[in-house]
């Protein structure tokens, strides 16, 4: 759930407690601190998953490069290129400029480089 799911969940609450007598100014307060705290924990997770998932992705794209599948581990380096990884570019770069798993391309590889820097 995003900043903007939590908000409106919070929103609700807030709504809800201009009717109950239960809900106070500082119960309200605490809660959204909660819905905060759990909110930059939503976007830290988000972000350690992406990252690893990138690693995850290159890392089984350099197996399939050294069981000679370069078809498969093009795909895995560019998935985790797209996930910000930099060794991942590195290394789509290096299969279109030797031709692994696709026809070489020299403008391919300057174009993985300008993207990346």
């Amino acid at each position: 759930m995003g900043s903007y799911g939590l908000m409106t969940v919070f929103s609700t609450v807030c709504e809800i407690s201009y009717s109950s007598p239960f809900l106070t100014g500082q119960l309200i307060g605490d809660l959204l601190g909660y819905f905060q705290a759990l909110d930059i924990a939503t976007r830290e997770f988000a972000a350690i998953s992406r990252e690893r998932e990138a690693r995850a992705e290159n890392e089984v794209g350099l197996r399939y490069i050294n069981d000679g599948r370069h078809r498969r581990a093009l795909r895995h380096f560019r998935r985790a290129s797209f996930l910000d990884n930099d060794q991942a570019a590195y290394n789509v770069g290096q299969c279109y400029e030797l031709g692994l798993g696709t026809r070489r391309n020299i403008r391919k590889v300057n174009i993985v480089l300008a993207v990346n820097l």
